[in-house]
């Protein structure tokens, strides 16, 4: 292991070697020094730090010291900090966003540059079929929607005071679907730099909305009749799905809604709607 000089933290930042080194009142190199390397440790849950080390030697052996001693280090460094409970805090925050809320957001510039997006956003657009990347510019799948968010983006733009906020209606590439994507300004007070955020709720999986209806109180099969009602198929083209009888089938049907306490399809819909959306699958 070489000889470690110095260690500074960088958490969540992308301050340069060079600069850690003069905050720590040492140049980047030099025999009494030694020199900084600059690492990123990224965690599981999208938390990623920068860690700046002085040392002595060849750097090839910190990759592997790091991930097996940073995450102790830095539970220790955090246990000591004055602004532990904030840290934390912003860590649950972004957590949150980025690992469970069932929506895509992502964050463009004026020209529509995607700069960030969460993980549901990045999932949103590998699949291409509302939007995608191309250029380092967010499109739709059509040159009209396409036209319709950059008007919309340059309306934000312009009108400072007001800040409106848009709501699209996106059809997709094949246009069977009707998914709004709120479009809003970020309020940066320092004002250096205009940030849009776009919102898009994703559709739930069909064996997410099956496994909500369980844990709502559903056995198995009535979990997956209220799947099919919920994708809208009427109760005929349901049951040719699920392989039942009609009749089987609307005996399930009515089960549903006795168990779940609601008095139509539609309102047994909307509940597993509001159910699914709250969080996305791991």
């Amino acid at each position: 292991m070489p000889d470690i000089r110095d260690l500074m933290i960088a958490v969540r930042n992308d301050i340069p070697a060079r600069r850690i080194a003069e905050l720590a009142g040492v140049g980047s190199a030099g025999a009494d020094a030694g020199v900084w390397f600059s690492f990123r440790c990224r965690f599981p849950s999208g938390i990623e730090d920068r860690v700046h080390i002085c040392a002595e030697g060849d750097c090839a052996v910190f990759p592997a010291f790091l991930q097996s001693a940073w995450p102790g280090l830095r539970r220790f460094c955090l246990q000591h900090s004055a602004v532990r409970t904030k840290d934390m805090s912003d860590d649950a925050m972004l957590w949150m966003i980025d690992q469970k809320v069932n929506a895509a957001i992502l964050v463009m510039d004026a020209r529509l540059g995607l700069l960030k997006c969460n993980d549901a956003g990045g999932q949103l657009l590998r699949e291409g079929q509302l939007l995608a990347v191309r250029n380092g510019a967010l499109v739709c799948s059509n040159p009209q929607e396409t036209r319709a968010l950059r008007a919309a983006v340059s309306e934000c733009a312009a009108d400072e005071g007001a800040r409106p906020e848009f709501i699209l209606i996106l059809r997709g590439a094949q246009r069977k679907s009707h998914v709004p994507m709120s479009l809003s300004v970020y309020p940066d007070s320092a004002g250096e730099r205009t940030l849009f955020l776009a919102m898009l709720p994703l559709p739930p999986e069909q064996k997410w909305i099956e496994k909500i209806a369980v844990e709502l109180g559903l056995t198995p099969v009535e979990a997956r009749v209220a799947a099919l009602i919920r994708s809208g198929l009427s109760n005929r083209s349901a049951a040719e799905v699920a392989g039942l009888k009609v009749e089987t089938f609307n005996t399930y049907a009515k089960r549903v809604l006795s168990k779940m306490n609601v008095s139509c399809r539609s309102e047994m819909a909307q509940m597993l709607t509001w159910q699914t959306a709250m969080e996305r699958p791991l």
